[in-house]
This record gives C-alpha cells, structure tokens and sequence, in this order.
C-alpha cells in the first residue's frame, strides 16, 4: 500500500493552491521544498518509499495546518493516517482516520479512509491473543463501506479483508461468500483474481471439489498469466480428492505441457502424476513418468526421490 495516499495527494497538490499566508518552518530535510507544492508532493513520494514515515507525515501535517480548502486538507489528513499504518502504529492510524471522518463525512476521502481502518483493524487484530474484536471492527467498518459506496473501485480490496476477518474467525462459509462475491460482482476489479485464488483454496478445503474445479477453470479464463500453471493444479488436486485418478493423471499432465517455464510446478505434476498411475495400478505408466521427472528435472529434489523409487523397482 505504500505510497498510494501521496500519489494522490501529488496530484491534488498541483491542483489546488496552498492558502496565501506565512507558511510555518519546513521539516527536518525538506528545506526550502516545503513552500513548493509540486516538490513538497515528491518529497512525500520519495520519503514514503524509503519508510521515512515520520518526515513524509510532518510535510503532509504541514498541508493540513497551511490549506483553506476542505478538499486538501481530507486528503492530507487521510496521508497521515496512511503514514501511520506503513509504519505499523495501528492506534494512531485508526484515531486518524476516525478523525477525518468526523471532521469531513462528506469527503470522498471517507472510502479511503475506511479502507485503511480495515487493513488497520486487520494487522491489530494479529498483535493481540484476543484478535476477535479487532476483527469485528474491521468487519464493521467494511461494512459500513459496502453500504455507503457499493460500487466502488476498491469494493473487491474491501470484500477480500472481509473474506480474510472471516477466515481468521474461523468461519470459512462467510469468508467463502465474502470472496466469492468480489468475484460475481466485480471481477474484473483489481482485487478480484486474489478473491477468486481464496474461493479455490477454501472450496478444496471444504471438500467441493466439484466447484473448486469450476472455480479454477474461471480462473484460467478470467486471469491468464503467471498463476495458470497453479490453477491447473488445483483442477488436478480436485480430481484427487473426488477420487478419479484417471482424469487426475491427465489435469497433472497439462503443466508440463503447456507451462513448461514453471519448473517446479512441472516437475511436481510429474511427481503427482506418476503416484496417481501407481495408484491405478499402472506401473509401466508410473514409471516413465517418474523418468520424465528425472530428465526434465535432473536438479530438482523430486527427481532425486524419483530416482530413488525408479532403482528401488529396479
């Protein structure tokens, strides 16, 4: 999340002026930066992203105490609040943000800010060795978001903290249709791939293997890419589970075939394959799959156990 809040916050900067007064002495290591809006912006880009939180907040304090316009000062109010959650201070993180929406509750900085809190709630939430009222406030505040501003752009960000709050209460049928909702509603927000890797995830869990194999055929249509060959590993796996070694031996031998850049993923489907043949019964099988393993895989720690078995068979 670093540096979303002052991107924003650059932008704004150049749009609106700072109010025409005396401003009040720079920060440590802005210098005469602090009266230029633009270069102020940057430096509180370039200071988020080297972790300097607490001179990135001292500039944006500055924007908050210096600007006329109700506008600039939310946003610079929500920075704060951002610096403060990078750098792991929950509490004061939370007491900002609560702060810019008593001060500014028509803002649209509000969505922002709420979504903060939830991630807030959310790292607080595993400091303690009670997490669950901590989790009930971030599931609250993504609440009242999804109320207000249904169908906003971070609406997926929102239901996938919501899904994980779930997960870690240990309600894996909420988390499931937390997820399984940024998926149906807003799939092709940002955060909508990520939802769906946790509807597969908790659907193997659950035993569904049926949905987790129509989950992760979605997948692969929706989001081709560095996460396909996984994905056909899940459908592989589901088989597995269903009990249909056959059709599992064929889903494992896809990953070679069509994503042969991922060497482990392949060399593991080989490995998967050749134990669904044994299972079956069909050595023959099993055992040119494992020599596949060894001669396309010659380095990998599965090959050297599919050496092992291939000379204990002789």
């Amino acid at each position: 999340m670093k540096a979303v809040s002052c991107l924003l916050l650059a932008v704004l900067l150049v749009c609106v002026p700072l109010a025409a007064q005396e401003p009040p002495p720079p920060p440590p290591g802005a210098g005469a930066l602090a009266g230029d809006p633009l270069q102020m912006a940057l430096q509180v880009d370039r200071l988020l992203n080297e972790g300097k939180y607490a001179e990135a907040r001292t500039i944006c304090q500055q924007v908050y105490d210096t600007a006329t316009d109700s506008y600039l000062r939310a946003v610079a109010l929500r920075a704060i609040g951002e610096t403060y959650k990078e750098a792991d201070e929950s509490d004061r993180a939370l007491a900002t943000y609560q702060r810019l929406l008593a001060e500014f509750p028509q803002s649209d900085q509000v969505p922002w800010a709420l979504a903060g809190m939830i991630e807030a709630y959310y790292v607080k939430a595993g400091t303690t060795n009670q997490p669950a009222p901590n989790l009930q406030q971030a599931i609250a505040a993504g609440r009242r978001f999804l109320k207000d501003y249904p169908r906003h752009e971070r609406a997926s960000y929102i239901l996938l903290y919501l899904g994980r709050c779930y997960r870690k209460l240990g309600d894996d049928l909420a988390a499931l249709a937390e997820f399984q909702r940024a998926v149906t509603d807003f799939p092709g927000q940002k955060f909508a791939e990520g939802c769906l890797q946790e509807v597969i995830g908790l659907q193997q869990k659950l035993g569904r293997w049926e949905e987790a194999i129509a989950s992760a055929r979605r997948y692969l249509e929706l989001f081709p890419g560095r996460h396909s060959a996984s994905a056909q590993m899940a459908i592989a796996f589901a088989y597995v589970g269903k009990g249909n070694l056959e059709q599992a031996a064929a889903e494992f031998a896809r990953v070679p075939a069509q994503y042969p850049a991922q060497a482990d993923l392949c060399a593991w489907a080989l490995y998967q394959k050749a134990s669904c043949e044994q299972s079956m019964g069909q050595a023959a099988a099993a055992r040119a799959t494992l020599e596949q393993l060894v001669r396309d895989h010659p380095g990998h720690s599965l090959a050297q156990r599919a050496q092992a078995q291939l000379a204990a068979a002789g």
